[in-house]
């Protein structure tokens, strides 16, 4: 990925409600999320959460744009949601690490970067020769905010289920607002 010229972060693992609630809906999210006892904390879901909030209350110039990251983190979730519940413990296990690929884009080069990042996960499947399919998610499935949602999913045996193997979603509003972050004209 840094070859595509994505900067590669190492994030923090916890972050302050404060910040993860400019991020989340911490109400529809809130028996998902790992809170450290006693402290303002909470461990992160995905890389996403502290690349999102790395340029919290930032104002970006159009020239600055596109800014393209590449996260690597453990993410800590707990089984609270309905998906895969029958495969607890395999593919929905409480911790488990990833890379995220993140852009902050002109709103405008959204459709061009999230299709990027779905063909970087793919050339990637591809490489390992595995059968995978592209979905793109209904308006039901996509939690709210996101423009557009595509997972790249992929066959289980013996099960015969369906796993998910990665994740692109577009958000033209609501983080970017929430976190103070924006950009405005041309240097």
């Amino acid at each position: 990925m840094t070859k595509k010229g994505f900067r590669l972060v190492l994030p923090p693992y916890m972050l302050k409600y404060e910040v993860l609630s400019e991020i989340l809906d911490m109400e529809t999210f809130k028996d998902m999320v790992y809170k450290v006892e006693n402290e303002d904390l909470y461990l992160i879901g995905t890389a996403e959460h502290p690349i999102a909030a790395y340029l919290r209350h930032t104002e970006l110039l159009e020239d600055q744009l596109p800014l393209l990251f590449v996260g690597v983190s453990p993410s800590f979730r707990r089984e609270a949601s309905a998906g895969n519940r029958d495969m607890k413990g395999i593919f929905r296990v409480h911790q488990f690490h990833k890379v995220e690929q993140f852009v902050f884009s002109l709103p405008e080069e959204s459709w061009k970067w999230h299709e990027e990042l779905i063909r970087n996960a793919e050339e990637l499947w591809q490489g390992l020769g595995l059968p995978h399919r592209v979905v793109l998610l209904c308006a039901h499935d996509m939690a709210g905010a996101p423009l557009s949602s595509t997972t790249l999913r992929f066959g289980c045996l013996p099960r015969e289920c369906i796993g998910k193997w990665y994740h692109a979603a577009i958000v033209l509003t609501g983080s970017p607002q929430s976190l103070g972050s924006g950009f405005s004209g041309r240097t």
